[in-house]
């Protein structure tokens, strides 16, 4: 009955952890969010950065879709 109960803590410990550390903003993720921030203001002033709805591309970038003087616009940083 010991090693179940060694497993079932361990993965519950494991589980605690990286739940905790998923939701800590670490520097690499504030450098990547100020640097579409500062691209899209420099293109489209005025754009309510929150209400972006981004995607990730599978060469790494990100791209940005939202609506600019009345279209929908789609931005990729």
């Amino acid at each position: 009955m010991k090693p179940y109960k060694f497993i079932l803590s361990t993965l519950l410990y494991i589980g605690i952890l990286s739940s905790a550390w998923a939701q800590t903003n670490n520097p690499i993720q504030e450098k990547q969010n100020n640097r579409m921030r500062s691209s899209i203001n420099s293109r489209y002033r005025g754009v309510d950065y929150d209400n972006i709805d981004w995607q990730s591309t599978t060469d790494g970038y990100y791209q940005g879709s939202f609506d600019y003087q009345g279209k929908r616009t789609h931005h990729s940083v």
